[in-house]
């Protein structure tokens, strides 16, 4: 976490866990964070915490509009330009198909992600 800029915006995840608070329940809240401390103008503050707003945003609509969810999943698939540490989490009796769907709805308010599932939740 040292190479965050004052001028940084960060979208924070937090996972729902189960009670005794050591598996996630699938379930997860957003949250945007900035610093004061930022020589931004508030112009451009705003503008960057509207972009952040968009990302939570999609996983939210991604739960209720199955369209944009296949569409936002194709493009991540096809277009994912973001150095991420994935294999790190996987083990290795594990196999995630290059199609992997990530998204499924539940019917509550609370998003729901599931990496592994090939029926997004509708078995």
């Amino acid at each position: 976490m040292d190479d965050i800029n004052t001028e940084d915006f960060t979208i924070v995840v937090s996972p729902v866990l189960s009670e005794d608070g050591k598996k996630w329940t699938g379930g997860l809240y957003t949250s945007i964070l900035y610093n004061n401390q930022s020589a931004l103008n508030k112009e451009d503050k705003k503008a960057l915490y509207g972009i952040c707003k968009l990302m939570c945003n999609a996983v939210l609509l991604s739960n209720v509009d199955d369209d944009f969810r296949e569409h936002l999943e194709d493009f991540t698939i096809t277009n994912d330009t973001i150095h991420d540490l994935e294999e790190e989490f996987i083990d290795n009796h594990d196999i995630i198909p290059p199609n992997k769907k990530y998204l499924h709805n539940e019917g509550d308010n609370v998003i729901k992600i599931n990496f592994k599932s090939k029926t997004k939740g509708n078995a």
